[in-house]
C-alpha cells in the first residue's frame, strides 16, 4: 500500500547562498507547470486527431498508423516527449517523464467526463517537482557532545532534481541537500514514523567530523518511494511529499459481514450491519453549521472590499479579497479534518464489527439535487474510507443507489409514493407498515448482500419499469 508524509523543508545553502536554492526551487516548479499543461496540450490535440481518423477511415489509428500521424512517434507520451524536453532547461529527463506519464493517467481517467462536457479540459497552475526513489537519500545525523552523550539530531534528504544543463547554470551539483523539521510542537509523529523507514542512513557526528554507523532494516515497516516537492501557498513554505509502501495489516473478521454506509441525507453518516441491529450515528452537521457561519462572514468582507483601506488599495484583486480567500481555505481545511474524522469513526466501526467489506453508494451525479452533499466533499471521504480500509485489510464495495432509500429493510418494497416524514425523519412502508429511521433503513439496504440484484428482482416483482422521481 501506498501513502505520502508531508514534511517541511528547511532550505539550506547553495554556493553560500539559501536565495540561490530558493531561486532553483522556483524555476524547476515552474518548468514543472509547462511541461504539465504542454502535456494536456498534446493530449487533447491527439484525442481530436484520432476521433478525426475514426470518422474518416472508420478505426481508430493502429500503432503503425499512430507512428506515422506522430511523426514516427509509436505513442503520445514518446511524442509529447519529444516535443516538451527541449523547453526544459533545469529539469531531468526522469523528471520530464514522471510528469508526462502522471498527467496522462490523470487525463484519460477523466477522459470520459470531459468528453461529455461534464468536467472541464484540466490545467495546472503549479505541478510539484517530481523526485525518484533512486535519486532520493534520507540521512540521519546524531550528534554527540565531548562525554559521548547525544545531544542533538536532525533528519536531512539529498535529491537528484537538477539536469546537468540545470547544475551549470546554477554553478552547482545536480543533488541538492535540505533538512527536514521534524519537531513540531509536542507532535512526535514524524520523528516516529522516520525511526520505522527502512534505507535511512545513520550517521554520528563529533566534533564536526560525521562517521556512518550503516543502515538497520530490521523492525521497519515502511519503504520509501517515489516523493515530491512542493510549495504551500497558505503556509507560504516548501514541503516534501514523502512516499512510503507497506504491507497493509489484515485485521479478524466474518466472511460475508458487510457496514453499510448511508452518507449525507439527514445524517453525515449512518452505518448499518448485514446480519444485525448494531448501527453507528454521526449526528450532528457540523461541516454545514461551520460552512454557514464562515459563509456569511466571507461575504461580509467581499462587500467591504469596497470601502477597504488604504493598505489594500492599489495592490489588484489579491489584496483586496486576502480576507474572504482566506476564509474559503479554513472551510476546505475544515472538511478536510472532518472527513478524516468520520472515515476514522467508519473504520473503526466497520474493525469493532469484524466486517469483510465495507459497501458505499456510488453518488456521482447526486449532489446536483442534494443541498447537502452538493456542500460537502463526500467524494473526499470515499477516498478517505477506502485507503484507511485498505490500511486494515477490508475490502470496499460500489454499488449503485438507486432505490436504496426506497426499499423497506424489513419486508423488500420498494416504495412508489415519497412517505419519509421530514419532520421525525422516519420511513414509513406503504406495505407492511413499518416505520424506521430514514438513514439507519437506507444503511441496512446497502449493507444487504448482493442488494442491486435483490432490488432488480424486486423492481420485477412489483412492476416498475423506470425511476421513481
Amino acid at each position: 500500500m501506498n501513502k505520502s508524509k508531508k514534511f517541511e523543508l528547511i532550505l539550506l545553502e547553495t554556493n553560500g547562498e539559501i536565495e540561490n536554492t530558493r531561486q532553483i526551487l522556483w524555476a524547476l516548479r515552474s518548468e514543472c507547470r509547462i511541461v504539465a499543461n504542454r502535456t494536456v496540450q498534446y493530449l487533447w490535440e491527439w484525442n481530436g486527431l484520432s476521433s478525426d481518423y475514426k470518422k474518416e477511415y472508420d478505426h481508430y489509428p493502429s500503432k503503425e498508423e499512430t507512428a506515422q500521424l506522430l511523426s514516427g512517434k509509436n505513442g503520445i507520451d514518446t511524442y509529447a516527449y519529444a516535443k516538451i524536453i527541449s523547453e526544459c532547461r533545469y529539469l531531468g529527463t526522469n523528471s520530464v517523464q514522471t510528469i508526462i506519464r502522471d498527467v496522462k493517467g490523470k487525463y484519460m481517467k477523466a477522459l470520459g467526463e470531459i468528453l461529455k462536457g461534464t468536467r472541464s479540459i484540466p490545467s495546472y497552475k503549479s505541478y510539484p517537482i517530481p523526485l525518484k526513489k533512486k535519486s532520493l537519500a534520507v540521512s540521519h545525523i546524531v550528534k554527540y557532545n565531548s562525554n559521548g552523550q547525544p545531544c542533538d539530531e536532525d533528519y536531512f534528504i539529498e535529491a537528484g532534481i537538477l539536469s546537468r544543463n540545470g547544475a551549470e547554470h546554477f554553478e552547482t551539483d545536480t543533488r541538492l541537500r535540505f533538512k527536514l523539521r521534524v519537531n513540531n510542537g509536542r507532535d512526535k509523529s514524524l520523528k516516529s514514523f522516520l525511526k520505522q523507514c527502512k534505507g535511512v542512513n545513520e550517521l554520528s557526528e563529533i566534533d564536526g567530523k560525521v562517521t556512518e554507523n550503516g543502515c538497520c532494516c530490521e523492525e521497519k515497516r515502511f519503504d520509501i518511494t517515489a516523493s515530491s516537492i512542493s510549495f504551500d501557498e497558505q503556509s507560504k513554505k516548501w514541503m516534501l511529499n514523502l512516499g512510503y509502501s507497506f504491507e497493509a495489516e489484515q485485521t479478524p473478521y466474518f466472511e460475508g459481514k458487510q457496514v453499510g454506509v448511508q452518507l449525507g441525507y439527514h445524517l453525515p453518516v449512518c452505518c448499518a450491519v448485514n446480519d444485525g441491529l448494531e448501527r453507528f450515528y454521526i449526528r450532528e452537521n457540523e461541516i454545514e453549521e461551520f460552512r454557514r457561519r464562515t459563509e456569511a462572514r466571507r461575504a461580509a468582507l467581499r462587500q467591504h472590499t469596497a470601502y477597504c483601506g488604504d493598505g489594500s488599495i492599489g495592490h489588484g484583486r489579491d489584496t483586496r479579497c486576502k480576507g474572504a480567500d482566506k476564509i474559503g481555505n479554513i472551510i476546505s481545511n475544515f472538511k478536510d479534518t472532518c472527513n478524516h474524522k468520520y472515515s476514522r469513526a467508519i473504520i473503526n466501526f466497520a474493525v469493532a464489527q469484524k466486517a469483510e467489506y465495507i459497501v458505499i453508494e456510488n453518488m456521482s451525479g447526486i449532489s446536483e439535487n442534494n443541498l447537502f452533499l452538493k456542500n460537502w466533499s463526500y467524494y473526499d471521504l470515499q477516498n478517505k474510507i477506502k485507503y484507511k480500509a485498505a490500511e486494515v485489510g477490508i475490502k470496499v464495495k460500489m454499488i449503485d443507489p438507486q432505490y436504496t432509500s426506497r426499499r423497506c429493510s424489513k419486508c423488500g418494497h420498494i416504495n412508489t409514493e415519497k412517505t419519509d416524514v421530514d419532520a421525525n425523519r422516519m420511513f414509513i412502508c406503504e406495505e407492511c407498515g413499518a416505520r424506521t429511521a430514514f438513514d439507519y433503513n437506507a444503511a441496512k439496504n446497502i449493507a444487504e448482500t448482493d442488494i442491486e440484484k435483490i432490488i432488480s428482482m424486486q423492481k420485477v416483482t412489483q412492476g416498475i419499469v423506470k425511476k421513481i422521481k
